[in-house]
């Protein structure tokens, strides 16, 4: 299971979308919460090396999780928290994880 990471107690919210059999509009998920689902999934679908290259070219994380997922979230961090933070962290996350989920 990946490291859990504190952000700011304000942190947004997903308001839709679905990773794997859990649908973020039904609950009460930060986004970051929203980090523990899709990191294993990515993992167990084999998309790693695709979401590194996507985080590498740019994308941000909010960005990818909307595509791949749906998720929607405040476009932007929490305050003091910029895309580039979150990028280091779930790519730090993600590689983290490849080891770890079957």
């Amino acid at each position: 299971m990946p490291e859990a990471v504190t952000l700011a107690p304000d942190d947004t919210y997903a308001h839709t979308g679905a990773i794997g059999t859990v649908s973020l509009g039904e609950g009460c998920y930060s986004f970051y919460e929203t980090w523990n689902l899709a990191i294993p999934n990515i993992v167990q679908r084999g998309w790693r090396d695709y979401v590194l290259t996507k985080l590498a070219s740019g994308v941000t994380v909010r960005q990818l999780l909307r595509r791949m997922y749906g998720v929607v979230s405040e476009a932007a961090p929490s305050p003091g928290v910029s895309h580039a933070d979150e990028m280091r962290s779930f790519r730090r996350l993600l590689k983290r994880a490849r080891t770890s989920v079957k």
